[in-house]
């Protein structure tokens, strides 16, 4: 089974992932990280890369998707770039705005959280307008959670549902 967890910047999808992966035994992709290292393999910031490249990401995250039996992906647009994967149950993290800056503020970025914010809705736009996103198939809240509690409500939902459903 292949499971997509998508969120805002700092709702938990790599803590929530990362605690997911040994209770599930199953590897996880980090997209951030991928386009980080291929930002990074390029001599340019994330912000910098063009949409081609971006593509090629998503195409890569798509493949390994398809190509896989189990994994966990966690990344800020899966419910764009995963939306026609099958076996792939997508899982959207929300958290309250003011929690997530905190969060965000303790990475001590050299950007602000509202910018961070911004660029990550112009690269939506740019990125996947007019692109059909797909609904997420469970939607939790990761206001007063810890990543481990998500995780294992996560765990214990995937126990009720078919993986080809």
């Amino acid at each position: 089974m292949i499971i997509g967890i998508f969120g805002l910047t700092c709702s938990g999808k790599t803590s929530v992932a990362d605690a997911l992966s040994p209770e599930l035994g199953y590897p996880v992709r980090h997209c951030g990280e991928v386009i980080k290292q291929l930002a990074a393999r390029n001599g340019r910031s994330p912000n910098e890369l063009s949409s081609k490249e971006h593509a090629d990401a998503d195409e890569a995250t798509r493949v390994s998707a398809t190509q896989a039996r189990n994994l966990i992906i966690e990344g800020t647009f899966l419910d764009v770039v995963l939306a026609d994967v099958r076996n792939c149950k997508l899982v959207r993290l929300s958290c309250d705005a003011t929690v997530r800056e905190a969060r965000y503020n303790v990475r001590r970025s050299g950007t602000s959280f509202a910018d961070r914010e911004s660029l990550d809705a112009e690269l939506r736009q740019r990125l996947y307008q007019g692109i059909p996103n797909r609904a997420p198939d469970l939607e939790l809240d990761t206001t007063s959670k810890t990543a481990d509690a998500v995780a294992r409500e996560i765990a214990k939902w995937l126990m009720t549902v078919r993986p080809d459903t």
